[in-house]
């Protein structure tokens, strides 16, 4: 739904004489060149609308006024004398579009899987622990010695971070969100990190339910960060979501201004997921570049694995780091019964069957909400009975890992017929040297899979097979 208003704001562009100035203005003293980036750094404002600008295309008054003193000038030098008494009308966007828009974009995490079977599962019912992370004043520490099989799980905590504080059932929602009682930034700047699969999209799938079933007169707005395509998220909001919401063929200026007036009253909630997934070197820096100017004004809330949070200088210091923490075995036990509403003797055998001796390794490895995911599918589908061997319930997960990732990152047969032998070869490497089993060296992923960057090892990486949990070694 959209309604028509007069907009106060008004949009200017710069005259032909305008832009020599600009351009001239962009050289420095000693002769060098301003880069656009360090100009949107200067101003405050986004890349995109520097770009905009300075290449003669409309942007608000308010950011051109911004820039235009970055680089030295008067605005009225760079721009007609009639420009800022336009008023063009604005469309209003309603905060049921929004919804709407939500709710057609949810992906929950493993409706692939289940729907095909029968199964009725709402991950949204599903609570996964949090914990406020505080970083602990000194640089990556490295994980000490071996770990054993049993506490494999062990090595996915952050190496930088303590956990200082606990959050159960609707604390997070009531106290962080609600109150704004976080640390750095009164609940405006939230990241969620964890493992693959540890239900960063579904607590960001929750939030969004929280915003507009608990929040009067705000909205929530999801953006995968893995659909930019070469975008920056200005654009994205402007040329591909905008353009999504309202179901048009273009995007006017009008349009474009109802979505700067909606985020300038503060009342939306940014949802971003996956910032590892953005496709670009240096996501973290990225993000941060681009969270500026009307942008800025909005809550945001974004997910990220947390090698990638904990990989180096992390540009979004202002956030508060909350990370998805294990299940309890009361949790765990929770999970199943849910899983199994309708099938309460198969939740029961399954629970039975994890208190039996030498199980150590399939109690660790599903504290994870997806792998215990993937074992109460496996356990469903073969009616309560367990694969013979562990290599065949670990097929399970295999081929049901494949398929949850194919949305993300698609794989053909052949694809992984031969990542799967490389990544056998490389856990033989792991497995055979003398110490520290559990966990592979760079000199032994580049020995089988090549650099970082070559197709087997990046697709690998992508698809979360593996995950750094130190610094290369």
């Amino acid at each position: 739904m959209i309604k028509v208003m007069s907009q106060s704001n008004s949009r200017v562009s710069a005259t032909e004489s305008g832009l020599k100035k600009l351009k001239a203005s962009q050289r420095t003293k000693d002769g060098k060149h301003l880069a656009y980036e360090r100009i949107a750094e200067l101003s405050n404002m986004s890349r995109s609308s520097v770009n905009r600008f300075l290449n003669g295309k409309r942007v608000f008054i308010d950011i051109a006024t911004e820039i235009t003193k970055v680089l030295g000038l008067e605005l009225t030098e760079i721009i007609g004398e009639d420009e800022n008494t336009n008023s063009p009308q604005k469309i209003v966007i309603e905060y049921q579009t929004c919804q709407t828009m939500l709710e057609e974009r949810k992906r929950l995490t493993l409706n692939p899987l289940t729907s095909k079977d029968g199964i009725t599962f709402n991950y949204l019912d599903m609570y996964v622990p949090l914990g406020l992370l505080e970083r602990r004043g000194q640089g990556q520490e490295k994980q000490n010695g071996d770990v054993s099989p049993e506490q494999g799980s062990s090595l996915y905590k952050v190496s930088t971070y303590e956990v200082t504080q606990k959050f159960e059932n609707e604390e997070f929602f009531t106290e962080v969100l609600g109150k704004g009682n976080s640390p750095q930034s009164q609940g405006r700047r939230i990241a969620i990190i964890g493992e693959p699969g540890a239900g960063k999209t579904t607590q960001l799938q929750k939030i969004a339910d929280w915003v507009f079933q608990t929040r009067d007169q705000e909205a929530a707005i999801w953006v995968s960060l893995a659909d930019f395509q070469g975008r920056t998220l200005e654009e994205y909001l402007l040329e591909v979501w905008l353009k999504e919401a309202l179901k048009v063929g273009r995007v006017t200026e009008a349009m474009e201004d109802g979505l700067v007036e909606l985020f300038d009253g503060g009342k939306v909630w940014l949802l971003l997921d996956g910032v590892d997934e953005m496709g670009v070197n240096n996501p973290l820096y990225a993000i941060n570049s681009q969270i500026r100017g009307w942008i800025a004004s909005a809550h945001v809330v974004l997910t990220c694995r947390l090698n990638v949070w904990d990989a180096g200088k992390n540009y979004l210091d202002g956030f508060d780091v909350y990370k998805n923490l294990n299940f309890s075995e009361f949790q765990r036990d929770e999970f199943i019964d849910k899983w199994f509403v309708k099938s309460p003797d198969l939740g029961n055998s399954l629970k039975t069957e994890l208190l039996k001796s030498k199980k150590e390794r399939i109690r660790d490895l599903i504290k994870n909400p997806l792998r215990l995911s993937l074992l109460c599918y496996a356990w469903h589908r073969r009616k309560g009975e367990l694969p013979e061997t562990k290599a065949a319930l670990y097929q399970w997960f295999v081929d049901a890992f494949y398929q949850w990732k194919d949305e993300y990152f698609s794989t053909n047969s052949k694809q992984r017929k031969k990542l799967n032998k490389a990544l056998g070869k490389l856990a033989k490497v792991s497995i055979d040297q003398p110490c520290s089993r559990f966990r592979i060296t760079q000199s032994q992923l580049v020995q089988v899979l090549g650099e970082i960057d070559k197709p087997s090892c990046k697709l690998a990486i992508d698809i979360g097979w593996l995950n750094q949990v130190s610094t290369w070694t």
